[in-house]
């Protein structure tokens, strides 16, 4: 179907919106080929090139460690110009995934994509003011659910095409990173090119290097002021984070140890690794992102997150008793099920909390704080896993964690609604 034929018939009712999503939705779909290939980072890094369990959890905690640099920018773009954060971190941050093809050893790899991680999560406080911007509250979740699933679809013929290419050619990730270097670039010169409804966000910024590395220095000055401030004064905005501290520790813990479960206790080859990483967690992401776009409109993202941690719960439960690879299929469906409605509750909580001030401060405060988990909940994963010779703990943890910040959510909403 065409992109504007799409756009006209899903999602976005006004006018504005409606211009919008098209460019977005092209977006989502050249981001989805970046992520199918990233999505088997740590299994290129474990069967590949033999990456150590250090390297492993390094892998892990750079997409959490990214949002502390987010929460930098996101100190200093309160109020200004941000198409520019699409153009000089999505090249930073995508472009330089092509470094990919000379490398050797797991530490070379970790390296490159580690550094282009972290410059890529620079752009999160850029896209959620956009989405505050440009689409009305009653159109957003629905909007972003559209999005979300053409992205997932995406990733998952992607997921599987370098899958098959892997078992065929084990050095086919270096043509394949370099593939994901030219969409992903391509994906934020789209966005770059949206212009924003908020006055004067549409112009062509006129920050240049000077300029940038000037403001990058005031803001480590006093990185999360702003953050801290948000914090102290929203009472309910800090209930909301304290549950997703629960669901985020509960999250990175299992990223190192999943790796290596599938590929040391369940020895899976790149087919089934992206079929169960790819496949189908994100066709679970296709069926039902759209779905819980609508609800969010409907109930909000604090009712909406806890129930997705409930069922999230279930994902290390079902691991714990996993045997074969067929089990782990049901588990990582029941994991996409669950993240895609996470997903949604993640991005659109800060912009609901913050109603109509600029959303890039609750963002900032928002994201710092997926970087302190990740700082800890690597580590603490896969150290429980070795120090107790199971991953069991490690996952009997994590559904631990999930219900907690459910039960966090749950009382939240009880009072949001007696009050």
């Amino acid at each position: 179907m065409p992109w504007k034929t799409l756009s006209d018939r899903a999602g976005a009712t006004t006018r504005v919106g409606r211009y919008t999503q098209a460019a977005h939705f092209r977006a989502a779909l050249l981001e989805g080929l970046v992520q199918g290939v990233i999505s088997l980072n740590e299994i290129v890094a474990r069967k590949t090139l033999a990456a150590s369990d250090a390297v492993i959890t390094a892998l892990v905690m750079a997409q959490p460690i990214s949002l502390f640099f987010s929460a930098y920018w996101s100190n200093f773009l309160v109020g200004r110009d941000k198409r520019s954060t699409f153009l000089i971190f999505g090249a930073l941050g995508r472009l330089s995934l092509v470094l990919v093809a000379a490398v050797h050893g797991g530490v070379g790899f970790a390296v490159v994509v580690v550094l282009a991680t972290l410059m890529i999560g620079a752009i999160i406080p850029a896209q959620n003011a956009l989405y505050q911007s440009n689409y009305h509250v009653v159109e957003r979740g629905r909007v972003f659910g559209i999005a979300t699933a053409i992205q997932a679809l995406a990733t998952i013929g992607s997921a599987v095409l370098v899958g098959r290419l892997y078992d065929w050619r084990a050095d086919g990730f270096r043509w394949a990173y370099a593939g994901a270097a030219v969409c992903g670039f391509a994906s934020c010169w789209t966005f770059y090119r949206i212009r924003y409804k908020s006055r004067g966000e549409g112009r062509p910024t006129r920050l240049r290097a000077a300029g940038l590395a000037a403001e990058i220095r005031r803001s480590i000055r006093s990185p999360f002021a702003g953050s801290l401030s948000i914090l102290r004064r929203d009472a309910a905005f800090r209930r909301y984070e304290a549950a997703f501290m629960a669901y985020g520790l509960a999250y990175m813990m299992l990223q190192p140890v999943l790796p290596i479960f599938l590929v040391e206790r369940l020895h899976v080859d790149y087919a089934q690794a992206s079929n169960a990483r790819g496949l189908i967690f994100y066709s679970m992401m296709v069926l039902f992102s759209p779905l819980f776009g609508r609800v969010v409109d409907r109930t909000g993202p604090v009712r909406l997150s806890m129930a997705a941690f409930v069922v999230l719960a279930a994902f290390p439960a079902l691991l714990m008793t996993a045997a074969t690879v067929r089990t782990a299929y049901v588990a990582f469906a029941v994991y996409g099920l669950a993240m895609a409605a996470v997903n949604i509750g993640w991005t659109l909580g800060p912009i609901h909390f913050a109603g109509s001030s600029d959303s890039a401060a609750y963002m900032g405060a928002h994201v710092a704080l997926v970087g302190l988990r990740g700082l800890v909940g690597g580590p603490l994963g896969i150290l429980l896993y070795r120090w107790s010779g199971t991953p069991n703990a490690t996952f009997a943890c994590a559904v631990g964690l999930f219900l907690l910040g459910s039960g966090l959510l749950w009382t939240l909403s009880r009072e949001r609604a007696a009050a």
